[in-house]
């Protein structure tokens, strides 16, 4: 159950980021700066969270590395 939960987690992580990419494109393409360095400011917020160690996958993390 497990494995299928990091699954869906990782897909839904994956279409976000192209969803992500997309709109960073039509924000750059359609000349909107000021969006896209919003959501480049977001990006890099989010990163430095989990730097920090504000993981979410770390249960699901855990109990797939001991599984592998």
């Amino acid at each position: 159950m497990d494995k299928l939960a990091l699954v869906l987690m990782l897909a839904v992580t994956a279409e976000a980021l192209v969803e992500y990419g997309k709109s960073l494109a039509a924000a750059f393409g359609g000349g909107d700066y000021k969006a896209a360095v919003l959501q480049l400011c977001a990006a890099v917020v989010s990163v430095l969270l989990c730097v920090l160690g504000v993981v979410l996958f770390s249960r699901i993390e855990k109990t797939f590395m001991d599984t592998v």
